[in-house]
């Protein structure tokens, strides 16, 4: 009698247990990431007077904003500090043309947002060509700024 009250017991136990639920929370992070990288060499020879195109790859897996700025407002001599230059600048970017502004009004920082799309590996161009010829003999510089950075990154 023994054997079949405990059998009984356990019987009841396992009818009665009530169902139980099992939920999992999943969740991920990804670092934003904005990268540019020029593919030919970081100087740029204008003494021809020639217009020059420099490409250049964006990576972002975000939205993406460029900030561009000139040191000194054109290309500028080395010596005599007011023979300033000043040049055209485009930058091109999946044939779209998102800036086409003189070097002068780039002395300031400059910002262009490239919308909601996401630039994984995209294509672009920095176009330069003077608006008129260096004159004076000597030496000419100038350095352009060209900062990508999340949307989210004011």
């Amino acid at each position: 009698m023994r054997y079949f009250w405990l059998s009984l017991f356990f019987l009841s136990t396992v009818s009665s247990a009530s169902p139980t639920k099992l939920t999992l929370d999943l969740v991920g992070v990804i670092p934003e990431v904005c990268t540019i990288k020029f593919k030919d060499n970081q100087t740029v020879e204008l003494s021809s007077g020639k217009p020059r195109l420099i490409n250049f790859e964006v990576n972002c897996n975000s939205p993406l904003s460029m900030s561009v700025q000139s040191d000194f407002g054109g290309i500028r001599h080395k010596e005599y500090h007011n023979e300033v230059v000043p040049y055209q600048l485009g930058i091109d970017m999946a044939g779209v043309n998102y800036l086409n502004i003189t070097s002068h009004k780039i002395q300031n920082k400059v910002h262009i947002e490239f919308g909601g799309d996401i630039n994984l590996k995209q294509q672009g161009s920095v176009n330069i060509a003077l608006l008129r010829p260096m004159l004076w003999a000597g030496n000419y510089e100038d350095t352009l700024f060209i900062d990508v950075y999340p949307n989210s990154f004011k």
